[in-house]
């Protein structure tokens, strides 16, 4: 058992604040909890934070540890403030989209050639089952490990909505710069009407 304990000692010790296998590990847990927590995937952030909890917990080793709690307690308060925040945003999108729906339903029945009895009764069916869909959709209960996530890994979720438009902006470039060459590709290429 001694022989274990020296192993891992020995391979914590490569992990040691500073150098260059601890940088390697920060930057590579980052990247996989930052996907792992915008594909809500909370089994492999949690994977990934155990990794480096060990790893710090070795570096932290004789570290205060009236400050090691405050600290955790700091990094939870703000994470149930973040989600606050983050659970208001999806919410009042939710809701936006459904009244999105509901208008584009209602300007549907009012083009519809259907006895008007048939078509409010059965809007009125899909109305409702939307709005149960809705409520369950915005219940904090049903989404206990998306709330989990925002509260555990708020710096990185933060990194990704600051950083996901800069991606979004490169990607709708590259997108149109592609579609200009599929466009000039297919000029040329006679359309016949079937």
């Amino acid at each position: 058992m001694e022989w274990l304990t020296g192993f891992l000692t020995g391979i914590l010790a490569s992990f040691v604040f500073g150098s260059f296998w601890f940088w390697v590990l920060l930057i590579t847990s980052w990247s996989f909890i930052t996907g792992s927590v915008n594909r809500r995937s909370g089994g492999w952030a949690f994977f990934w934070t155990v990794l480096l909890g060990i790893v710090l917990a070795y570096n932290l080793k004789g570290a205060n540890g009236k400050l090691i709690f405050a600290g955790i307690l700091g990094y939870v308060a703000f994470g149930v403030f973040y989600s606050v925040i983050q659970w208001k945003k999806h919410v009042t999108s939710l809701v936006a989209e459904f009244k999105t729906e509901q208008e584009k339903n209602l300007r549907l029945i009012e083009d519809d050639k259907a006895p008007r009895d048939a078509v409010y009764e059965r809007a009125e069916r899909d109305y409702q089952y939307e709005w149960r869909v809705l409520q369950g959709a915005t219940t904090a209960s049903r989404n206990k490990s998306q709330l989990s996530l925002w509260v555990f890994y708020w710096p990185f979720s933060l990194v990704w909505k600051l950083s996901g438009g800069i991606v979004e902006t490169v990607y709708d470039l590259a997108a149109g710069w592609y579609n200009d060459i599929q466009k000039k590709a297919l000029a040329d290429v006679p359309r016949h009407n079937a």
